[in-house]
């Protein structure tokens, strides 16, 4: 699914395992405890979204909006965010082993309790 809105969307537990979702609209979407591990997601809005306890391993996130994300204890080992505006996403106990965050915007940001090496 490329370039569809799926904002508001209730997808808690789904698995979305290499799915591709690019350009998609998550925004306000619900995905708490989903598996999205490598999943394509460039270009990708989750504004406002709950992602808490969501798997996101390997996902490829390139350019994703975040902001205001809840990504609580979510699992973004070796997720690919470069340039991801993740301005005031909540990120407490989040998994950033390995992840690539190379120019994203992470202010405001909570990232108290992070993983961020292994």
């Amino acid at each position: 699914m490329v370039d569809a809105s799926l904002q508001g969307a209730h997808l808690e537990l789904a698995s979305l395992r290499e799915a591709v979702l690019s350009a998609v609209d998550l925004s306000e979407a619900a995905l708490d405890g989903a598996c999205l591990d490598s999943a394509n997601l460039q270009h990708a809005d989750f504004s406002h979204a709950s992602l808490r306890n969501t798997s996101l391993r390997d996902a490829g996130l390139e350019t994703a909006v975040l902001r205001e994300a809840d990504l609580s204890s979510a699992n973004l080992k070796g997720a690919t965010l470069p340039r991801a505006d993740l301005e005031q996403a909540q990120l407490k106990a989040a998994n950033l082993i390995d992840a690539d965050l190379g120019h994203a915007n992470l202010r405001r940001a909570d990232l108290s309790s992070a993983w961020l090496c292994g």
